[in-house]
This record gives C-alpha cells, structure tokens and sequence, in this order.
C-alpha cells in the first residue's frame, strides 16, 4: 500500500507533494510519484503563472523536493500513448493506494475550473483523493 501524487514541477504540485509526503509518514507507508516532465502537456494546458520547463528542470525540481524523505519512494512516468490521468490511476491499482493526492489551481467557486486529468482521476479512482491548493501550503 501506499500513497501516489500527481507532479509537474509547479508550485500546485509542490503543495500536493508536501501533503503526499505528510500522509505517507502519517500512514507509515511508501510513496508514489507520478511525474509529467513536460511530455503529455502542451503550452495551452499552463496556468498564467506556469512557464514551460523541460524536462530535467521538473525532474531537478522534484529531487530537490524529496532531498530529506526517508520513506521508499517510486517515481513513475506516462510512457508514450498513456495519459497522464491513466498513469496515475494505473500507479494507484498496481500498488493499492490509500489514496491519490492532487494539487488543483485555488480559486472562488465561480472561478475555479478542474482540468480534464484531476477531473478523470478523481471520478475514476479506485481509492479516496485528497486534493490541495496552494493556499494550504505546508510550512516547512
């Protein structure tokens, strides 16, 4: 059992690292990383204040963000033809997740929108999702 998160080098996805490591140590359990290094993403999926990184600055960025975990860590990528959505959902049934955590842009009810991929993910997955805005970031 474990925890998987969704990650793609921004500051969402930061905080939902953050709390995916918090409920993996909570629950004594590894975790699974799900990392979109810019390959399935085209430029019209970043926010406003995203800018486009390749694929070794998300990759530098996630390894500076796990630099003092302990806990058994997997990192996992969307090979070619599977969506990011699928991969993270796959992760989640091949290692029987506890739950799927998921950093969403904040936003006031009449202005916040949920993409396509934490959309399918949180519809279709086999376990509880916890997600996070930036809002909620952990101090460190």
């Amino acid at each position: 059992m474990s925890v998987v998160v969704s990650y793609y080098g921004n500051v969402e996805s930061d905080v939902a690292l953050s709390e995916a490591i918090a409920q993996a140590s909570a629950r004594n359990t590894s975790l699974v990383v799900v990392v979109d290094s810019g390959a399935q993403r085209s430029l019209g999926d970043l926010g406003e204040n995203d800018q486009a990184q390749s694929r070794d600055e998300v990759e530098d960025r996630l390894w500076d963000a796990l630099g003092g975990v302990t806990m058994s860590v997997d990192v996992r990528r969307p090979t070619s033809g599977v969506s990011m959505a699928d991969t993270v959902l796959q992760a989640a049934v091949q290692c029987c997740a506890q739950v799927i955590v998921l950093g969403l842009r904040p936003g006031g009810s009449a202005g916040t929108h949920i993409g396509p991929t934490a959309a399918q993910i949180l519809l279709d997955a086999p376990c509880p999702v916890v997600t996070t805005t930036t809002h909620l970031r952990r101090e460190k």
